[in-house]
C-alpha cells in the first residue's frame, strides 16, 4: 500500500501555539540533551543526518496571497552537540524535501507565481523552474518533482530539468515506483440500463509521461432488489503485484425506493494493466457515510480489511474469511505486518498472524507513532484557546518491543518533530519557549 509523505503548508497556517506548565518527570529510559532556540512558529521538517547532525526547517507567515499563505522559511544546520553551524532562509508557499541518491535537497514552491526552486541543505540554490502558470498541485517523490497547473502535469528531475508532461484534469496518485496513476470518470456518474461509457478508466504513466497502459473498469452489476444509482469516489492502492481501485457505488432499494446504501467494488489490476479480478465488498454503509477499505498484496493473493474482518482473496477473486478482529480495526503497515487496534490495546502482528507485541493504551493518551521497534503514545491535547487544533501535548509514553521504557513530561507542552531510530533520538519542540530539544532513549 502506498502512502504519501507530503506536508502542505497552508494547513499549518491554522496552527496557533500555546503553553502551560506542569511538573518535570521522566523515566530513566529518556535523557534530555541540547536545546536550541528556533525562529519559526511552525515545524515543517526535521532531517537527521548520517553524522548525527540535524537540518531543521520551520516557518512563519510572511504575507497572504489570493488562495495561499507565503511563509518565511528558516533552515538551521545543527551539529550533533547542539551547535548551530548555519542558518539561512527563503520565502515559499509550500516546501518539500527531495532526495537524489544519498543527498537531500529543499524544494520551495511559489504557487501563484508558478515558480519551483531547489536548494542544497546549506542554502546554495541548485536550480529554478518557471512553469508559466499557477501551480494547483505539487508532490515530491525521491528525485522527481511532480506538479500540476489547471490542465497540465509536469515532471522535473533533481536538476530542475523538465523530463515529461501530461494533459490531465484529474488529480494523480504517485506510486512507490514513481509512476503516475490517474482515474478518468465518465461525463455523468449516474448509471443507467445502458452502461456503455459508464466505466472508470485507470491510466498508468511513467515519470517521463509515457503511457504504460490503460484499463476500463466496468460498473458493477445490479443486485437483486437494488438499483445502482451512481458511483461516487474511488481509492487507489499501489502495491508490488496489483494496483487496487476501490470504487464506491450508491444503491437504491427497488421497493421502497427511499432506502439506499453504499458498497464498494474492489478491482485488482495486474502489472500489464489487465483486470485480474473484481469482487464486491462484504462491508456496506448507509449512503450518507463514506466507505474505506484497505487492500494489500499477500503471497499469491491479497488481503482486504472490511468492517471488522480481514479477508483473503485468491488470484481468481475468490474471497474467504482470514481473520476477525471483533471490536477492533486493522491497518496494514510496512515490512509484512498489520496493526490491530481496539479500545484497550494495540497489537503488531505479521500477516501470517504471528503476534510481535501487544501494548495497552496508557491513560488519556493516543497512539502517535509506530517504528520498527518503538511505539509512542502522546497525551491528549487540551484544545485550549491558544491551540484550538491541539498539536501540542503535555507528555508522551515510550515503548520498545512492547515494554514501556520512558515517560517524558516537561514543564512546557511539546510536539514531536522527528524520530531517528538508528541513533535512538527523538527531537521535540517546546511551545512556550520555542526551543528545539534532543532526547535520547
Amino acid at each position: 500500500m502506498f502512502k504519501k509523505n507530503t506536508l502542505f503548508l497552508f494547513f499549518t497556517a491554522l496552527i496557533i501555539l500555546f503553553s502551560t506548565t506542569s511538573s518535570l518527570s521522566f523515566a530513566a529510559g529518556i535523557k534530555e540533551g541540547w536545546k536550541v532556540p528556533v525562529n519559526g512558529k511552525y515545524a515543517f521538517f526535521a532531517l537527521p543526518q548520517a553524522d548525527g547532525s540535524l537540518v531543521y526547517i520551520d516557518g512563519t507567515e510572511q504575507s497572504y496571497g489570493t488562495l495561499t499563505v507565503v511563509y518565511h522559511i528558516d533552515i538551521m544546520n545543527i551539529s550533533q552537540k547542539g551547535t548551530v553551524n548555519k542558518t539561512w532562509g527563503l520565502e515559499a508557499e509550500q516546501i518539500f524535501v527531495g532526495q537524489a541518491g544519498k543527498k537531500q535537497y529543499v524544494v520551495s514552491v511559489k504557487n501563484e507565481k508558478g515558480v519551483v526552486a531547489a536548494y542544497d541543505l546549506n542554502g546554495k540554490k541548485l536550480w529554478e523552474h518557471k512553469v508559466g502558470a499557477a501551480i494547483t498541485w505539487i508532490d515530491q517523490y525521491k528525485d522527481t518533482t511532480y506538479l500540476k497547473t489547471k490542465n497540465t502535469m509536469i515532471m522535473l528531475d533533481s536538476k530542475g530539468k523538465r523530463i515529461g508532461s501530461l494533459k490531465i484534469t484529474n488529480y494523480p496518485v504517485i506510486g512507490p515506483d514513481g509512476c503516475i496513476y490517474i482515474t478518468n470518470y465518465p461525463d455523468s456518474p449516474y448509471i443507467t440500463s445502458d452502461s456503455k461509457g459508464k466505466q472508470v478508466t485507470l491510466l498508468k504513466y511513467n515519470k517521463l509521461g509515457k503511457l504504460q497502459w490503460k484499463v476500463n473498469i466496468p460498473p458493477m452489476k445490479n443486485q437483486k432488489g437494488w438499483d445502482i444509482q451512481y458511483h461516487t469516489y474511488n481509492e487507489i492502492y499501489v502495491d508490488k503485484k496489483y494496483v487496487y481501485v476501490n470504487i464506491s457505488y450508491t444503491l437504491s432499494q427497488t421497493n421502497p425506493s427511499y432506502v439506499s446504501k453504499t458498497v464498494k467494488m474492489i478491482n485488482a489490476i495486474d502489472s500489464k494493466g489487465k483486470i485480474a479480478w473484481s469482487v464486491k465488498s462484504n462491508q456496506e454503509a448507509d449512503s450518507s457515510f463514506s466507505l474505506s477499505i484497505a487492500v494489500k498484496d499477500y503471497k499469491n493473493g491479497s488481503l482486504s480489511f472490511e468492517g471488522n474482518t480481514v479477508y483473503f482473496i485468491d488470484k481468481k477473486g475468490k474471497k474467504s474469511k482470514y481473520f476477525e478482529t471483533k471490536n477492533g480495526y486493522v491497518e496494514f503497515v510496512n515490512d509484512g505486518y498489520m496493526l490491530l487496534r481496539n479500545n484497550q490495546s494495540v497489537t503488531l502482528m505479521s500477516l501470517e498472524l504471528k503476534r510481535k507485541w501487544t501494548v495497552k493504551y496508557p491513560q488519556e493518551a493516543y497512539l502517535d507513532f509506530i517504528g520498527k521497534s518503538i511505539v509512542i503514545f502522546t497525551s491528549y491535547p487540551s484544545y485550549e484557546s491558544e491551540d484550538p487544533y491541539g498539536l501540542y501535548s503535555k507528555s508522551f509514553y515510550l515503548f520498545e518491543n512492547g515494554k514501556q521504557i520512558g515517560l517524558y513530561k516537561p514543564t512546557t507542552q511539546i510536539r514531536i518533530v522527528a524520530i531517528d531510530e538508528k541513533t535512538r533520538t527523538i527531537y521535540v519542540k517546546h511551545n512556550k519557549t520555542n526551543l528545539l530539544q534532543v532526547l535520547k532513549y
